[in-house]
C-alpha cells in the first residue's frame, strides 16, 4: 500500500489534435471553402533514388550502398509551407501547419514573409479555426 506522501495526483488532461489531425481538417476545409479555388499538398525531402534492378540486388544482399543511388531532394525547397493553393480571385496561398502551441521554423518563417513580400495570403496556423478565420477575413483574394 502507498503512504499519502507517495501518491501521485492523476490529472486528466485535454488531449491536443497531432500535426496531421490539424493538416487534414485544414485540408477538409479547403476542400469546401468557397474563396478556394483550388490546393495541393506540398510534399518536400530528400532521399536516395535507386533502379529497382540495383533495389532488389542491394535488398537481397542485405545492404543498400550510397554509392548505388542517387541523392535527389523533391519539394518547393527548405522552409516550403505544406499547402499551397490559389484562391477565388486568383492569389496565391500558403499556409504552414504546426501543432497547436508549436511555432514555424525560422526558413518556413522567412519562406512565408517572401510569399507575403510577393503578394500571397501566406500564413501559418495550428488549429482549423485558425485557418476559417483567415479565410473569412478574405474578400475577392485580400485579406
Amino acid at each position: 500500500m502507498l503512504r499519502s506522501s507517495a501518491r501521485s495526483t492523476f490529472r486528466l488532461r485535454a488531449l491536443e489534435p497531432t500535426e496531421t489531425e490539424v493538416s487534414r481538417a485544414c485540408q477538409r476545409l479547403l476542400d469546401l471553402h468557397p474563396r478556394v479555388a483550388l490546393w495541393w499538398r506540398s510534399n518536400t525531402g530528400a532521399g536516395y533514388v535507386l533502379s529497382p534492378a540495383t533495389y532488389r540486388r542491394l535488398v537481397s544482399a542485405g545492404r543498400i550502398q550510397p554509392r548505388d543511388a542517387a541523392w535527389v531532394r523533391w519539394g518547393a525547397g527548405v522552409g516550403a509551407p505544406d499547402l499551397q493553393g490559389i484562391l477565388a480571385g486568383g492569389r496565391a496561398l500558403a499556409v504552414e501547419i504546426k501543432k497547436r502551441g508549436m511555432r514555424p521554423s525560422s526558413e518556413q518563417l522567412a519562406w512565408l514573409a517572401k510569399a507575403t513580400e510577393a503578394g500571397a495570403l501566406a500564413t501559418w496556423v495550428d488549429s482549423l479555426d485558425g485557418l476559417e478565420r483567415i479565410l473569412q477575413g478574405c474578400r475577392n483574394g485580400s485579406p
